[in-house]
């Protein structure tokens, strides 16, 4: 039995499509719209970059606070809670109470 998995391609060749326009955005390598992965190789070749040794794709840590701002369901009332809730397309009924919209709410 024969194995093959060995890749013989440059690491800059063995890139994702994604992580390729990526590193075009880093650099500061300007794309004209959906750029194909081989034209993205050609234009990053065409400003320097070695196929054999390409940068380090940096990705900004994103905290908490940015990811998803925290609401302050407590100043909310009660009408404000179930369109808050139809909005997030959270099922609600009309039997549910303040403190049951705050519970699906997550809060």
């Amino acid at each position: 039995m024969q194995v093959r998995n060995f890749d013989d391609r440059l690491p800059l060749q063995q890139m994702r499509r994604h992580a390729l326009e990526a590193l075009c955005r880093q650099e500061q390598i300007p794309l004209t719209g959906r750029e194909t992965k081989d034209r993205m190789l050609a234009l990053m070749e065409g400003h320097g970059i070695d196929p054999a040794r390409p940068p380090r794709l940096e990705r900004a840590p994103q905290t908490v606070e940015e990811s998803a701002p925290r609401q302050d369901y407590a100043a909310l009332n009660f009408y404000e809670l179930r369109k808050l809730c139809t909005e997030r397309k959270i099922e609600w009924a009309k039997t549910d109470k303040r403190p049951d919209l705050l519970a699906k709410l997550g809060a």
